[in-house]
């Protein structure tokens, strides 16, 4: 009967746990709009719902939910060991490498002496033995250097940053997260004897290289598992479980191997999980074909994993401590600012960088997330007399760093010259479009355009494809411009900040020259893309582009036909008198008005709205905001004045 309650009690604590994180998914997505990160968003879901404010999941709940943390951390263990490729690292590693010793010994020794100095500001360190101050210092600075991966890709990709300090940048965030497991196994080992109380033992160090030598050897056995799980054809969910129950194993063994040594042996072996997931991973990802895979894989289940972890990270924070102890956390905050600039500015001058970027160096490395995290996990579970305290500070650290890290590393991207933002774009009041590429097609939807009221210019940079009759009378109605060379300076001439779209029907050469100067220069809202190759479709991709492969584009037409042929007739004009058109929101009397306080012409029917990039279903009392995207339905003339009203 006592096992039958207990197993209700945690079928109840996951139950309750997973409409936390489902509404954590949902909410958390708020803060993104406040330019935060998501996981910082997840955590403080967390807080709110935890044990201390609404009491939604009890503390005896959470303990119960320890099996979360293990999945997640063998999970981030993977992750980090996944995104070092080492192809990609070819011919930068003398400067990573130089930055990541840097940030790795200078970071921890500038992070120890420092938390030396303040450790009777401490409340877990102060007025402890001396041993004991070094013990925890040697864990806390092992926390200080490690850094997020994810964030850092996901701000290299949204400033579409590249050149040597954004790739010195991305190199040392992940080789220092595998360096930082490395180093924790030897801190943790020489810190659990520093605050029991043990005394140096020579034997001690004996088993620490072992310990090191075996979870390496499991990680090598781990990726033999999971190649076997990859060759094996099955259902994508249930070699998603299989994946995680793997990850959970490896926790799951680490613990049985430290008890069972302990009870037999009078010894604590203890096997790092984390080490062994990343060097698991690293060979899946170096040394056989699944890096894909993997990476596929990964990227699936994060989203799920990412707001379970955190989300209940920010449930085991007990408020009572943070309050009592929040100007420690900014003590220690700032320890770790100063420890990375004086890392950060040592390792530029070894590597003789300019001094713009010098300056601006340490800025990648502030934020954190999984790996520092799982660490201070880690720790909190293993030393209850001070885990509590320790866990709620360090995480709160972490906050501040996830607060502050994401904008100044944009910041520096943007100063070192390196981001490629999309460009500012301003509507003069007339529908400008400029086709690139003179040919019967160009010609065709010039003449198309035009009958629609827009002011077309065909430009012919390239020599010109096979014209037809027709079309090359038809030329004398239209204005062409002939370029030699294509390049920003030309594309100035042509106005291109008036223009509201962009079709480029050149070669996949010319045309991503093109799209890449536009986008970054002139930032047109509307481009569209017709490729040669299929398989140069997802370059065009991260230029906001429309792209267009003739021969999937034919069977995709003939595919809505099909399924939807009024639908597909109306979008393609073929319907006659109705057409379907977009429109942005420039009117900013009709800011937040709702759509039935809007008089738009009888007959016009507003499809949806796009805001942010997402699509709204509308009804009478949907609010339009500034810039949304109003796509409606109606005949040119209806479609017009629609156009008038929500712009002028």
């Amino acid at each position: 009967m006592l096992f039958r309650g207990e197993i209700m009690h945690l079928l109840t604590a996951i139950f309750t746990f997973t409409i936390i994180v489902v509404a954590s998914n949902e909410i958390a997505k708020g803060f993104q709009k406040l330019k935060l990160p998501l996981i910082t968003g997840f955590i403080i879901i967390g807080v709110i719902a935890g044990p201390d404010l609404l009491k939604m999941i009890p503390r005896d709940s959470l303990n119960r939910l320890r099996f979360i943390d293990d999945v997640a951390l063998a999970f981030i263990a993977f992750a980090a060991g996944n995104e070092m490729f080492m192809e990609e690292l070819k011919g930068k590693l003398r400067r990573i490498g130089i930055m990541t010793a840097s940030q790795l010994i200078v970071t921890f020794l500038v992070s120890f002496f420092l938390l030396l100095f303040i450790s009777e500001r401490v409340p877990f360190m102060a007025r402890q033995p001396q041993a004991f101050k070094i013990g925890l210092a040697l864990l806390i600075s092992t926390i200080f250097v490690a850094r997020s991966p994810a964030s850092a890709i996901a701000i290299i990709n949204e400033l579409r940053a590249k050149g040597p300090f954004t790739q010195t940048a991305l190199g040392v965030t992940i080789l220092k997260d595998i360096l930082v497991i490395i180093v924790f196994t030897v801190a943790f080992s020489v810190s659990v004897n520093l605050i029991n109380g043990v005394p140096f033992d020579v034997v001690k160090v004996v088993i620490v290289v072992v310990e090191l030598l075996a979870s390496i050897a499991l990680g090598y056995v781990y990726c033999q598992i999971l190649k076997r799980l990859f060759s094996l054809k099955m259902n994508a969910t249930l070699e998603a479980l299989i994946f995680l129950f793997l990850g959970w194993s490896l926790f799951g063994l680490s613990h049985f191997v430290e008890h069972w040594s302990a009870e037999h042996l009078n010894i604590r072996f203890h096997i790092e999980a984390l080490l062994a997931g990343i060097v698991a991973s690293f060979r899946l990802t170096n040394n056989t074909k699944y890096r894909l895979h993997l990476e596929s894989l990964i990227h699936k289940l994060g989203p799920f994993v990412y707001v379970a972890f955190f989300t209940k990270v920010g449930a085991d924070i007990e408020l009572n401590v943070l309050v009592d102890y929040w100007q420690i956390a900014i003590y220690l905050f700032f320890i770790r600012i100063i420890a990375l600039i004086v890392a950060s500015i040592t390792g530029s001058v070894l590597i003789k960088d300019n001094l713009k970027n010098t300056l601006v160096s340490w800025t990648p490395y502030i934020t954190q997330a999984g790996v520092s995290l799982g660490l201070i996990t880690i720790i909190a579970t293993y030393f209850p007399q001070f885990g509590v305290e320790f866990e709620t500070i360090l995480i709160a650290v972490i906050i501040l760093n996830q607060f502050v890290g994401p904008p100044l590393m944009k910041w520096a991207l943007i100063m070192a010259g390196e981001a490629h933002q999309k460009g500012p774009h301003q509507y003069d009041g007339t529908r400008d479009v400029i086709i690139f590429g003179l040919e019967n097609t160009s010609i065709n939807l010039a003449h198309s355009l035009q009958q629609q009221n827009w002011k077309v210019k065909i430009v012919s940079c390239e020599q010109n494809r096979d014209l037809e009759d027709e079309a090359i009378e038809d030329l004398r109605s239209l204005e062409i411009i002939h370029m030699k060379e294509l390049n920003l300076e030309c594309l100035k001439k042509l106005n291109m900040k008036a223009a509201d779209a962009v079709v480029l029907l050149m070669s996949d050469y010319n045309n991503y020259r093109a799209a890449e100067i536009i986008y970054e220069h002139f930032g047109t809202p509307i481009l569209v893309v017709r490729v040669e190759d299929f398989d140069q479709m997802a370059r065009f991709k991260k230029f906001d582009a429309r792209v267009v492969e003739p021969r999937t584009a034919m069977v995709s037409l003939l595919e809505h036909f099909v399924r939807s042929p009024y639908a597909t007739s109306l979008l393609i004009g073929a319907e006659e008198d109705k057409e379907v058109a977009d429109i942005e929101v420039l009117n900013s009397e009709l800011h937040g008005k709702a759509l039935r306080e809007i008089r738009l012409p009888l007959g016009v029917l507003v499809i949806s709205i796009t805001r942010g990039g997402e699509s709204i279903l509308t009804h009478g009392y949907t609010r339009l905001r500034l810039h949304d995207i109003v796509t409606v339905l109606g005949t040119p003339e209806q479609i017009e004045q629609t156009r008038v009203k929500l712009q002028f």
